[in-house]
């Protein structure tokens, strides 16, 4: 009889290995002085500035009732430190990954996105063209963020579902997300604010459904 309930136990625990969902936040950093400009970043390693740190503050207590037990981090500083705000104090060792850092935007870093949206506004772009779109070899589209964060989210998902997991990234990124898994309106962009983030539970075979979203907009642009 012992034996008998020791493999139910087993094969129920096998079950529900294969059939759980991981939740994961995927959270913006706060404010850099370069987003107060209006400066494209890219993945110029600009930091927080005070704002920022105040506006990781209050995510953290936005989210104080979230239990997570693992975090992960773009190597981008402005990340990185908005994950250890938000952590604090909990003792959670926060993993860099490059798969989760902004979109490279090549020689537009630094410049003003008043101006880059003049010269590359593709208003009535499809989906595909979207999501594919990059003006020069030294840019990352869309679709090329979202791979790589895919590519971190496949390491994830052949683990154990031990509860919440705290990914601290980009708008860029989380735009990614937003355009591959929801219904793209032409003539609209998602614009993830300082501290926006998304709720997602993702299934055993990768398939991503959003929960939850905050302080992320989906605006015209006509």
């Amino acid at each position: 009889m012992k034996l008998i309930k020791f493999i139910a136990i087993y094969l129920f625990a096998q079950y529900s290995c294969l059939t759980a969902t991981h939740i994961i936040y995927v959270i913006r950093h706060g404010a850099t002085d370069w987003n107060v400009l209006g400066k494209v970043q890219g993945i110029t390693d600009i930091p927080l500035n005070e704002q920022g740190e105040q506006e990781a503050i209050k995510l953290r207590e936005k989210l104080a009732h979230i239990n997570f037990v693992k975090a992960y981090s773009s190597n981008l500083s402005r990340a990185y430190k908005t994950a250890q705000i938000i952590l604090y104090p909990k003792p959670i060792e926060i993993v860099q990954e490059s798969n989760l850092r902004e979109r490279a935007r090549g020689s537009w870093e630094g410049q003003l996105i008043s101006d880059i949206v003049k010269l590359d506004c593709h208003n009535n772009a499809s989906k595909q063209e979207w999501i594919t779109h990059k003006t020069h070899k030294e840019q990352e589209s869309f679709s090329d963020t979202y791979q790589r964060f895919m590519n971190h989210i496949s390491k994830i998902i052949t683990k154990p579902v031990e509860g919440p997991i705290l990914i601290s990234s980009h708008a860029g990124v989380i735009a990614a997300i937003l355009y591959h898994t929801l219904e793209f309106k032409l003539g609209f962009r998602w614009h993830v604010g300082n501290c926006g983030y998304i709720k997602i539970q993702v299934d055993r075979d990768g398939q991503i459904t959003i929960l939850e979203t905050d302080n992320i907009k989906h605006v015209s642009i006509k």
